[in-house]
């Protein structure tokens, strides 16, 4: 594997620096780079343990006054002892990743997380993996802490095992928590997937962090070309969530006027069946999430709950068995919405499919709010795998910030 890496990415790869590697790069020195993420091994127990001599085979000495039986005892006692000491070494955990794989991982080495008071959390090129539910946990009972963490270091987050049906998490809430890197289950669009599709369309891969969200180990103004070494770091800091950058309330309404060339859902084959609506939803911070309260189903919220129902609306033209829509001109309302961080909040429309049980979805759009334009706007909609279409919803916007 390490060999069809270093074949494949060549002058991609970054390479390990002559001086100091624990400096952190500039982006910039970055740029057009393949940073590989891996388990971090230490090379000097690597190869400590490699060298380590195997203990030799012990066999019996025999000489006259040696019986067939003795021999025959301490053959079986050195093997007892020899089966005990195998299962003693089993039961040491062997590391999984080996050191020229380890070697890749430059300026993001994947270290075990068992607490952010750690000394490798201090470490420049560490990344922590943590569950949904864990990252949930650690947010509850140390929240400054996580979120002054993930201002400096890399932090990666991933769906619980327990998604045995492929759904996902709510990244945006994990976004908020300073999280960098939010795996997803791919096999679905769901809720996750699409607030995933608003947050990095038209980027390369990354976005810059909201103002407040961003790292203070470089004073701002700075071009010098690397971060700070490891013993410049002193240790992390108590900033909140809650406090980490300026908030505004935000009025918005959404004018719906005509949908056209509506894409049916994939179960369906002909458009008689078709009973189509809307749903317009919006996706912002909660009080109680900045606030380190639990957050229900380890960050995706409940249906249920009126503080979601306040930022959902549905618009049923009615009609049947056509593609197109005529909302005439309905408005729908989102008033005086408090703490608002536009980068990591969202706008999503869904076209769904009125039926009996669950309503499949048809067509779908998901924007992130400061990419959103005033006036009369055509949305683009992509249909219920993720592929562009022809579909288009025409709307009038009117957002208003303070």
């Amino acid at each position: 594997m390490v060999q069809i890496i270093n074949s494949t990415f060549k002058n991609h790869l970054v390479s390990l620096p002559t001086t100091d590697h624990f400096s952190l790069p500039s982006p910039d020195f970055l740029r057009k780079k393949i940073l590989i993420k891996v388990k971090y091994v230490d090379p000097k127990k690597a190869v400590a343990k490699a060298e380590k001599p195997e203990a030799s085979l012990k066999v019996p000495h025999l000489s006259r006054k040696t019986s067939a039986s003795s021999v025959a005892s301490s053959a079986l006692s050195s093997s007892d002892n020899d089966t005990s000491n195998t299962k003693k070494e089993k039961k040491k955990k062997q590391p999984s990743i080996i050191p020229a794989l380890s070697a890749l991982g430059i300026y993001t080495r994947s270290y075990h997380f068992s607490s952010l008071s750690s000394p490798d959390a201090l470490v420049p090129t560490h990344v922590f993996s943590l569950s949904e539910k864990k990252l949930m946990e650690v947010h509850q009972s140390s929240g400054p802490t996580l979120f002054s963490h993930n201002k400096n270091f890399l932090m990666r987050a991933f769906p619980s095992g327990l998604r045995v049906r492929s759904d996902n998490l709510d990244p945006s809430v994990f976004w908020r928590k300073g999280v960098q890197i939010v795996a997803l289950n791919w096999q679905r669009w769901d809720e996750g997937m699409m607030l995933n599709e608003a947050m990095f369309n038209g980027s390369a891969g990354w976005v810059l962090k909201p103002e407040g969200y961003l790292g203070d180990l470089v004073p701002r103004g700075s071009r010098q070309a690397s971060g700070p070494k490891a013993g410049e770091i002193k240790g992390i800091g108590q900033e909140s969530q809650a406090d980490a950058t300026h908030r505004r309330t935000l009025s918005l309404s959404v004018t719906v006027l005509a949908a056209q060339d509506l894409p049916l859902p994939p179960e369906l084959r002909h458009a008689h069946s078709f009973h189509p609506y809307l749903k317009i939803e919006l996706h912002v911070e909660k009080p109680s999430e900045r606030d380190g309260a639990t957050i229900d189903k380890d960050g995706k919220s409940k249906d249920n709950d009126d503080e979601d129902n306040k930022y959902k609306h549905t618009l049923k033209p009615g009609g049947k068995g056509h593609t197109e829509m005529d909302f005439a001109a309905a408005r729908i309302e989102f008033k005086e919405v408090p703490g608002v961080v536009e980068e990591l909040s969202f706008l999503r429309f869904k076209v769904q499919n009125d039926e009996f049980g669950k309503d499949a979805m048809a067509a779908w759009s998901c924007i992130r709010l400061d990419r959103l334009r005033q006036g009369y706007r055509l949305i683009r909609l992509l249909d219920a795998e993720g592929k562009p279409g022809t579909g288009a919803l025409l709307v009038g916007i009117n957002k208003v910030l303070t």
